[in-house]
């Protein structure tokens, strides 16, 4: 009896010493040192982060948003105005994660080249904060813009 008490003792002694790492915050690193803005935010190896995002153009859902990623799926989307949370069947449908952002803010994903796009990062994280693209000259009211900022 004495020698089954011992171990219990013993092993209750092992399971509370063994501590859990805690969890590590990916914005917590500095890849600030990585020249290129893209390469420089997929070294945090962000896939749940919040965005907040406001889009100038001429349509109905500018914003600005809240936006939630988890595992880099849009999760949750609050109005940043009263913090109410928006129901899924009313998400704005205009609004892009970083991933995509980088999408738009590549010239070379476009057909044509847009007549202006200009391009703002952010200097620690990488991600485009500020996207600009008038698409053509001629046409009026094509333009798109893009404000973006981690909240984590």
């Amino acid at each position: 009896m004495k020698t089954l008490l011992l171990s219990l003792c013993a092993i209750t002694l092992i399971a509370c010493s063994k501590t859990t790492a805690p969890v590590e915050d990916p914005f917590d690193a500095d890849h600030s040192s990585i020249v290129d803005p893209k390469a420089r935010w997929e070294a945090y190896g962000a896939d749940d982060y919040v965005i907040s995002q406001f889009i100038g153009c001429y349509c109905i859902e500018r914003g600005p948003w809240y936006l939630t990623y988890t595992n880099g799926v849009l999760a949750d989307v609050k109005d940043s105005v009263t913090n109410a949370t928006i129901k899924p069947s009313d998400w704005p449908t205009s609004t892009v994660s970083i991933p995509e952002l980088f999408v738009r803010a590549d010239s070379t994903t476009y057909t044509t080249k847009p007549h202006i796009l200009r391009v703002t990062y952010d200097p620690r994280y990488g991600y485009p904060t500020d996207i600009y693209i008038d698409y053509e000259e001629s046409t009026a009211d094509d333009e798109f813009h893009y404000v973006s900022r981690l909240k984590r």
